[in-house]
This record gives structure tokens, sequence and C-alpha cells, in this order.
């Protein structure tokens, strides 16, 4: 925000300077007109100026503070009417001589709406957006990270579990091996899966010939 505002201030200068620099081309244009005496020189130019470069009020002043020509924008309308009212279009008062060879004949003077405010709530605008984009893209990242985190510990969890069962099944496996009792495993058709060696020695078969059989 800081870097914001201290663009915005930047901007809203420069934009004074432009305008300074736009007024003292149009003081050029117009130095004849009054030197000549004939404000008709400059009539048309400086209503084009006031229409198209944002001015308030445009005058052209003789060497005695007299008005020789002066000019009006017609009233703001739309948002800008409701901006200037609340101050977020300020009017500037700008003022540049008026040159004839190396004579100052005159003055120029504007009244200047300084429309920086929508090229600031653009980048605002723009900021915002990439903020949330950049939140959004933050937040995507940890959420992958949270699932892989969670991925990770389901399977040890899972490679814990299964460990714990293949070691209860060999501890299984080799007390039923060992036990002098017969036992046997069948499916429900009573086909044997499983015997272990007492139920051999009972039978008097090894194990291969009797897995599978009824």
């Amino acid at each position: 925000l800081a870097g914001y505002f201290a663009w915005a201030i930047w901007w809203e200068r420069q934009a004074r300077a432009r305008a300074l620099s736009h007024l003292r081309q149009h003081a050029a244009v117009v130095a004849p007109a009054l030197w000549h005496l004939e404000p008709e020189m400059c009539r048309d130019y400086l209503d084009l100026a006031v229409r198209s470069h944002g001015y308030e009020r445009l005058a052209v002043l003789d060497e005695q503070g007299q008005v020789f020509s002066e000019h009006a924008a017609e009233p703001l309308r739309g948002p800008d009417r409701w901006l200037h009212r609340l101050g977020l279009v300020p009017v500037l008062a700008l003022e540049t001589p008026l040159h004839w060879g190396d004579t100052v004949i005159g003055r120029l003077q504007a009244q200047w709406y300084c429309r920086t405010l929508y090229g600031e709530l653009a980048v605002l605008l723009g900021l915002v957006a990439v903020w949330g984009l950049l939140e959004r893209h933050l937040r995507v990242l940890q959420a992958r990270d949270e699932l892989q985190a969670r991925v990770a510990e389901r399977t040890r969890e899972l490679a814990e579990a299964n460990a714990a069962l293949t070691l209860s099944e060999a501890r299984y496996r080799s007390s039923i091996e060992q036990t002098p009792s017969p036992c046997a495993r069948f499916h429900a058709d009573a086909r044997l899966t499983y015997v272990n060696p007492a139920f051999c020695r009972l039978v008097g078969r090894a194990a291969a010939e009797l897995v599978g059989q009824p």
C-alpha cells in the first residue's frame, strides 16, 4: 500500500507537469493573436483545447491583466460530475506567460480537471486482481501440500498396518504349523485350502495331495 500511494503521488505530479507542458504549447499558439490584438485568431483553437484537454476554463490575459479571450467548457456530466463534487476530480489552477520573442506580452491561465483518479483506480483494481490470483494460487499450493502430507501419513499408517498384519499372520501360521492338533481350512464346497503337518500325519498324505481335494 505504501508503494501504491507513493506511485499515486508521483503519477499526479507527472500529470500536472504534462498539463503545464500542454498549456505552454497552447501559449505558443495564441501568443501571436494577442500580439496582433486579434482574439478571433485563437478563439477556435482555445475552444477545441478546452473540450479536448479537460480544461474547465482557459483565459488569455494581456500585460495589464485584462481578459483578452476567455473560453469555458460545458458542465461536467456523469461520473465526472459526482467525483468532482466529492473532491476526487479537483480543479487545478495553471498559468504560463505568453512570449513574443523575448517580451512577455500576457499570460495564459487555465483551470484543469485533474482526472488521475481513473488511472489510480485502474492500477488499484489491477493490484487487487493480481493479489486475488496470487492468494488463490497460494491456497491451492497449501491445499496440495496438505493433501500430500495426508497421503504420506495415510500411506505410512497402511504400511504399518500391513506390516503388523503380516507379522500376525506369520505368528498365526507358525503356531498352526507347530501345534500337535490337526487343523484344516476349506471352502464352502468342502474343498481343502490348507492343512497343517498334524493333519497330514493323521491321514498319512502330503499337503500337496490334500489341498484342493474335497
